[in-house]
């Protein structure tokens, strides 16, 4: 993945210096009483790129174990919580982190997304976080079955900013 900040509204675009890789393997499938679980790795942070402490405003992912269980409601009701270990540690900031999200399909083609980071990971004496986490919500819209588009608000809790910040996304999904 590549991306950038203001690519859209105020200031001057500013690309992120690399591209991301982002690598996922699902453990098992879903049971009626096991969730499915998934291990990856997602070198992709979120933010400007810190040069001074070699990381993300929030940081990648990194290495990650994911349990997901999904419920018949509307078209579909997730739940997702994992645990991750993020590479970008110069900040002396080696936690473990927690995360948790969810998602409500509304139609086949329309969701409703929520999500929380802990960032267990960004609340040192370096932190770019004041420690109240991350909160996030989302809609999400399947153009096709394997392009959706996406509109975020980040940073509900204004944990880093003070103010709510706005993203959209354009994916393209497949199977190999």
């Amino acid at each position: 993945s590549f991306s950038g900040i203001n690519v859209i509204g105020e200031g001057d675009i500013d690309w992120q210096p690399f591209a991301g890789a982002n690598f996922r393997y699902r453990l098992n499938l879903e049971s009626v009483t096991l969730p499915a679980l998934a291990i990856g790795f997602d070198s992709q942070g979120h933010g400007a790129y810190v040069d001074s402490l070699k990381r993300f405003e929030r940081k990648s992912t990194g290495f990650f174990f994911v349990a997901s269980k999904n419920y018949e409601v509307l078209d579909h009701l997730s739940f997702h919580v994992g645990t991750n270990y993020s590479l970008e540690t110069n900040d002396g900031d080696k936690s473990i982190n927690l995360f948790t999200g969810g998602d409500l399909g509304v139609t086949p083609e329309f969701s409703v997304l929520g999500e929380y980071d802990f960032a267990l990971n960004d609340n040192a004496d370096n932190s770019l976080g004041s420690g109240k986490g991350y909160l996030n919500f989302g809609l999400r819209y399947n153009i096709k079955n394997v392009v959706y588009f996406e509109f975020y608000l980040l940073d509900v809790l204004k944990n880093k900013h003070d103010k709510i910040q706005r993203a959209i996304k354009l994916t393209y999904f497949e199977f190999f």
